[in-house]
């Protein structure tokens, strides 16, 4: 759809060029200059680390629908096309309305509403039983967690050797005034090279829905190789 759009730009700029309307010229420039301006961003700004990453550059594929409704606009001048245009797009949509409508499932949409992963309850019942305060672990896991425990319990996302990832992270969480006890290592490669970092581990949990490790307290100091754990 993008690419779409895209080749409608370069075909209106062609096509609209002796045009007196200059606002058209004007929509074309910014929306070309803006769509390509956004992919590139992650490669200038040093944060490519692969295609998986052009998806949270989604801004020019919801211009993509304007792109292209102005492109219709302008190539079917008839006002008779117009009106049966219009009426198409009505229908249309009242389909799509009707089929999300046929399809919807309360069961589904109470479930939605009341989801509380496994793993992250769980850790909810530990929290009291075991002393937990804050706690660090993979990116997945720590953002459900954080997201959904119904205790208010904070997993912070890390590297498997404890530094901070600090990808969607406000370093704040690290070098405020949060102390860790903990490392959930669901979703670890290797559950071993957090040990390297602390001065004492104990298991508390192992199975396949839960691997938790108690520590001792430590905190985060960021120097010259990164931002790693302090204990203390």
């Amino acid at each position: 759809m993008f690419a779409l759009s895209f080749l409608s730009l370069i075909f209106l700029f062609f096509y609209t060029r002796k045009s007196e309307n200059k606002s058209i010229e004007l929509f074309i420039i910014y929306s070309g200059v803006f769509s390509i301006c956004v992919l590139l961003a992650p490669i200038i700004n040093g944060s490519y680390t692969g295609w998986d990453v052009l998806r949270y550059n989604i801004y020019p594929f919801y211009l993509s629908g304007i792109i292209i409704t102005v492109f219709l606009a302008i190539i079917i001048k008839k006002q008779k096309h117009l009106e049966i245009g219009k009426y198409i797009a009505l229908v249309f949509s009242i389909c799509i309305f009707v089929i999300s409508l046929h399809f919807i499932n309360k069961k589904g949409l109470n479930s939605y509403f009341t989801y509380y992963p496994k793993t992250v309850k769980l850790i909810d019942e530990l929290v009291g039983q075991k002393g937990l305060h804050c706690g660090v672990g993979n990116y997945w896991e720590a953002k459900k967690t954080t997201l959904f425990s119904k205790k208010g319990v904070k997993i912070y996302s890390v590297f498997e050797n404890l530094s901070v990832y600090d990808h969607v992270t406000n370093q704040k969480w690290f070098f405020g005034k949060n102390e860790f006890n903990f490392v959930l290592l669901n979703g670890f490669k290797d559950t071993s090279e957090y040990q390297k970092h602390i001065l004492t581990h104990q298991l508390i949990s192992n199975s396949k829905d839960l691997i938790l490790v108690k520590t001792n307290t430590f905190t985060f100091k960021k120097d010259e190789k990164g931002c790693l754990p302090v204990n203390q």
